[in-house]
């Protein structure tokens, strides 16, 4: 049996440095919990009213991933995967966890745009970059040979060994056909830099290779009657 401890603690403030034009808004948040122990995320975003619903702002972040139970306590077989090349004995991975592990890093930068072109017609546009450090992946950590029967065991545990980024540009529309139809429009491109994993379950999903560069969504909102709301949605990937 085994405890586990969390507590938040959370402080947030904004500072009008231009009255209604320039805005500081500054953003803490406190974390302890049994695995690292004291994590601090704090964030901070500028927003300046270039003129009546015109908007431009950019903010930056620190975020931080907590290991998991099962990063740290997990001991687990997925029995024969193969054979050795050399003596042709079957390969048994066991996959460990690792109490040592370290809380994944994320630090977040964006600048946009936000602008209400009339009372039916709004837009957004953003540029963002991220910056990952000690990201988990499983990594061999040993090699042994066991009898009864003879089989050959890898030992696999997570690691805080990858570093990577994304970047990006996002754009998005809402436009309010009449009074009850409403339509949104987004696309968003990404880039990875990342490293692929070596071996075992993935940690993050960043950098795993599953996220589409090219994201278009289309939702359109239709307020019928007796209260009924109906919404379609389409996406390309």
């Amino acid at each position: 049996t085994r405890t586990i401890n969390l507590a938040n603690l959370f402080a947030h403030g904004e500072i009008g440095i231009v009255p209604e034009r320039l805005v500081l808004t500054l953003g803490m948040k406190y974390e302890y919990n049994s695995f690292t122990q004291h994590e601090y995320q704090p964030s901070a975003k500028l927003s300046y009213v270039v003129a009546e619903g015109h908007t431009l702002w950019s903010s930056a972040a620190r975020a931080v991933a907590l290991p998991s139970r099962l990063e740290d306590d997990l001991r687990l077989s997925n029995g024969s995967s193969g054979s050795d090349p050399q003596t042709g004995l079957p390969v048994e991975v066991i996959l460990l966890g690792n109490r040592s592990l370290q809380s994944e890093n994320l630090h977040a930068f964006e600048v946009g745009y936000r602008g209400l072109l009339s009372s039916r017609v709004s837009v957004d546009l953003a540029a963002f970059y991220n910056q990952y450090e000690d990201t988990t992946q499983y990594e061999p950590i040993g090699t042994e040979l066991a009898s009864d029967p003879s089989r050959i065991l890898v030992s696999v545990a997570p690691r805080n060994s990858i570093s990577g980024y994304t970047r990006g540009l996002e754009a998005g529309t809402n436009l309010q056909l009449a009074e009850t139809v409403r339509t949104q429009l987004s696309y968003s491109l990404v880039e990875l830099d990342f490293p692929r994993a070596t071996v075992g379950p993935p940690s993050s999903g960043a950098g795993s290779g599953l996220d589409p560069q090219h994201q278009v969504k289309f939702r359109c909102s239709v307020d019928l009657p007796a209260g009924i709301l109906w919404d379609g949605y389409f996406f390309y990937v």
